[in-house]
């Protein structure tokens, strides 16, 4: 398998993963806790920890993708292809992000529009998690 098998297959575990843990939350088969910050889940049956364990397994795939070799084995070393050509004519890659220190909101991105898209996906995945702890 290749690295971006196993990334790929991270992340269709993750979102099962989360998917399912959102069920499992709603049924009642797993319990969930703010922590300070840091969410906790609980669970007391095998069926509600699938998800939990889907989530953990997913983010070790994704974590271990890299290792397990390149991404294009065609591409013989020193060879040139053309998504390596055709990235570089597109221009500069645009980024950004939020981290949440407690209720501080801390936005960056390389430009003024990534770090309002940033902020924007913050406030409303704020407003979920605000929701489901209602």
């Amino acid at each position: 398998m290749h690295s971006v098998t196993f990334r790929r297959l991270g992340i269709v575990l993750f979102i099962i993963g989360v998917l399912g843990a959102a069920l499992s939350v709603y049924y009642g088969m797993i319990r969930f806790y703010l922590v300070v910050i840091v969410p906790v889940f609980t669970s007391d049956n095998t069926i509600g920890a699938l998800p939990l364990l889907a989530i953990f397994a997913g983010i070790v795939m994704m974590a271990i993708g890299p290792v397990f070799g390149n991404d294009y084995p065609d591409a013989k070393e020193g060879m040139v292809t053309e998504n390596v050509d055709s990235r570089q004519d597109q221009g500069r890659v645009k980024i950004g992000g939020v981290v949440l220190i407690g209720p501080i909101p801390i936005v960056f991105g390389s430009d003024k529009k990534m770090a309002l898209t940033a902020a924007a996906i913050a406030i409303v995945v704020l407003a979920i998690v605000i929701l489901i702890l209602l």
